[in-house]
Formats: C-alpha cells, structure tokens, sequence
C-alpha cells in the first residue's frame, strides 16, 4: 500500500484536488479501499476534498490491515457491489458503509450455495470444480454490468454478507 499512496501522489504532483474518486474490481477493490482508508496521506487534496470510493467484487480487507491502516468498519463514503456468492468475494468482512449485491442478495445466493453444496457433498472433486467455475462465470465486471442494466442489485447490511474470516 505504501507503494500505492507513493504512485497516487506522484500522479497527482502539481494539482489542486477537490474532488476524489477511488474505484477497483477484485484485488483492485480492495487495494481501493485500502487506498481511501488512508486518503489522509493523500497529498494535494484541496481543505474539504470530496472523497468517495466505489468497489466491485472486493474480498475485502483482513483485520491486520484494518488495524494498521486505522479503517473503521463501516468505512464511510465507501461502497462495495458484489456479483453473487463466490470464494473470492468472501475472504473478508466488506468495509464499505454502502453495501450491495447483484441477483437476489445473499440469501439468495446462500441457498443457491447450500443447495450446491449439499448435491456435492462427498464428491471433493466436483466441489472444488463447481464453486470454481462459478467464481469463473460471476466475477468478471460485465457480468455485474449486466445485472445493473437489468436492475438486478439489492442494498443489504455489510454484517448479512458471509465470509470465510474476520
């Protein structure tokens, strides 16, 4: 992250900024809300800079780095739309204040899961592969695109969404 802040500041050398938006899908995602937790560092911001960060499909950040970086759960000015249940967008608690989700929500998504899972209990193989190419099908950005297009999104609570870790 530290690289990060570095590149951003260098980018924005000899500007006067008033408005800020910080934006990432996947890894991206979450190097974005690692990068608007510690905007403080981010220099030429003008006095009253408008911050806000949109993500897509964050795993989001693990409680190390929380603690180092000092973000505060939920992150305010910080949104995250997630595709469907998938072992990427589930390693860590989402961070933003605003949450959502493609399709039906989690329930949704939790049921449709449990009931994969259930068929495929004892078959590790079939598992394995069935929640990769699931994870393959949902996670690009024009799969989000198109559940937005067809007005496919819910807002839920950050705190309903699962997740393999704290």
């Amino acid at each position: 992250m530290d690289r990060t802040l570095q590149e951003v500041n260098k980018a924005l050398e000899g500007l006067a900024v008033n408005y800020l938006v910080i934006t990432g899908h996947s890894l991206g995602a979450s190097i974005a809300e690692g990068l608007f937790g510690r905007r403080k560092e981010i220099k030429n911001l003008t006095t009253g800079c408008k911050a806000e960060t949109y993500t897509f499909d964050s795993p989001g950040l693990p409680a190390s780095l929380r603690k180092e970086w000092n973000i505060e759960m939920p992150c305010q000015g910080l949104r995250t739309l997630n595709a469907v249940i998938n072992p990427v967008n589930m390693l860590f608690p989402p961070v933003a204040s605003r949450f959502f989700t493609c399709g039906y929500g989690s329930r949704f998504t939790i049921q449709a899961l449990f009931y994969n899972l259930r068929g495929l209990l004892g078959k590790p193989v079939q598992l394995a592969a069935s929640l990769l190419i699931s994870n393959i099908k949902e996670h690009p950005i024009s799969t989000i695109i198109s559940h937005l297009a067809d007005n496919r999104v819910v807002e839920e609570n950050p705190s309903d969404w699962p997740v393999w870790s704290g």
